[in-house]
Order: C-alpha cells, then structure tokens, then sequence
C-alpha cells in the first residue's frame, strides 16, 4: 500500500496553462519573493464597483492575451478577481446592485495573480492583475461604479463613430451633388442647342422676309 511521509501534503501536479498554485508552501514563498505594484496594500469595496463592467472588461482582456477566448481561465480571473459578494439584509443601493450583492468580499490581489499566472504566463499575469486592480481602485470613486479609464474609452469610440459617418455623409453629398452637375449640365447644352437653332432659323427666316419684302416694294416703285 501507498505510505506517505509524515507532514507531506500531497497536491496535484501544476501544468503551466491549465492549473494554478495549489501548494500553500509554494505560494507563501512566491509571496516572499515577487514584487507587486505598492497599490496591492489597497482595498477594493466590491459594493461600490459597477460588477457587470468590470466582469466585461476581464473577459476581453483574457481573450486578448491568451489570442483566443476560453471560457474557463476568463471564468477562473472573474472569481479570483471579482468574487460574488455575500448577501445583506439591509437595502442596498444604486453601486451594491451593480456590484451584485450587498455584503463585502475581500481578495487578494497578489494570491489572485500568482494563482492566474499558472493559466497566463508570470509576466501576463502581473500585467493584468496591475492594470485591473488600479481601475477597480479608481471605480469604487468614480459615478455609477465605472472606471474612468473605461468611461474615457467609449467617449472616444463614440466620438471616432460619429466622424466616420460625417465622413461616410459628406462623401455620399459629394457623389450626389457631382452626378447632379453633370445631368444639369448636359440639360443646359441640349437647351442651349435646340434655342440657339431656333434662333438661328428665326434669324434666317427673318432675313428670308426682309429680302422678299424689299424686292416686293422694288417691283412696285418700277411701273411708277
């Protein structure tokens, strides 16, 4: 039979890409020896953020650096990252409900991205839980919950979406207001021809007149 070692605890093999650190020794000393950006002292009140931005803004950012989306690390950096809050007896507000509950939960960033960097990478890893910790400071400040870094970004997609049709609206006046001229002044020519011959034989016509009339008071004086 399989004997253990006395104070031995087993844990399940780590595989870079599918697994974190189980291992508390193991943690406790990455602990000790990573350096974590000074912000990790601060607290996140999750009640105050706004959860379903948030929850958006880290499934995108796992599918950028992984290069393609998995439902399972994405899934693994929301409970890390942004746990679900206990449930309150008390009325919650406009920021609990985005949060999605009224009790407080606490996390840990640097366990939360020493745990991650199993599924990212160390250097992946550090870079999202830095970036992602500093916006959820910034929320828990900021109106309705939302990061202003985030706020800032749609601003400018709305603002590049609003040029692109002016220019979209501005390039199609063109091509109107071109075809426009040309069957304008293809129509002036016609009318300018028809008029112009019309002229032209109403002049011909007059001249025609004037010769007959002149001959016709001629061939009159003569008998005189």
């Amino acid at each position: 039979p399989l004997q253990l070692l006395p104070n031995y605890q087993f844990t399940m093999p780590t595989i870079k890409g599918t697994a974190s650190v189980t291992d508390n020794h193991a943690q406790l000393k990455l602990l000790r020896s990573t350096t974590f950006p000074s912000n990790f002292s601060q607290k996140v009140d999750f009640t105050k953020i706004h959860r379903g931005v948030i929850q958006h803004w880290i499934e995108e950012r796992i599918t950028a650096l992984l290069g393609f989306e998995d439902d399972i690390v994405g899934s693994t950096a929301v409970h890390l990252f942004l746990p679900e809050a206990a449930p309150s007896s008390s009325e919650g507000g406009e920021a609990t409900t985005a949060a999605g509950g009224g009790g407080e939960a606490e996390v840990d960033p640097r366990r939360a991205q020493l745990d991650l960097a199993g599924f990212l990478g160390e250097k992946e890893a550090a870079e999202f839980a830095s970036e992602l910790w500093t916006m959820m400071l910034d929320a828990q400040t900021a109106p309705a919950g939302v990061p202003r870094k985030l706020v800032e970004k749609k601003k400018e997609e709305m603002r590049r979406q609003r040029e692109l049709q002016q220019q979209q609206q501005q390039q199609q006046q063109q091509r109107q207001g071109r075809h426009g001229y040309g069957q304008g002044q293809g129509q002036g020519h016609s009318m300018y021809r028809d008029g112009g011959y019309s002229r032209d034989s109403g002049g011909r016509d007059g001249r025609d007149r004037g010769r007959d009339g002149d001959f016709g008071r001629k061939t009159d004086a003569k008998p005189n």
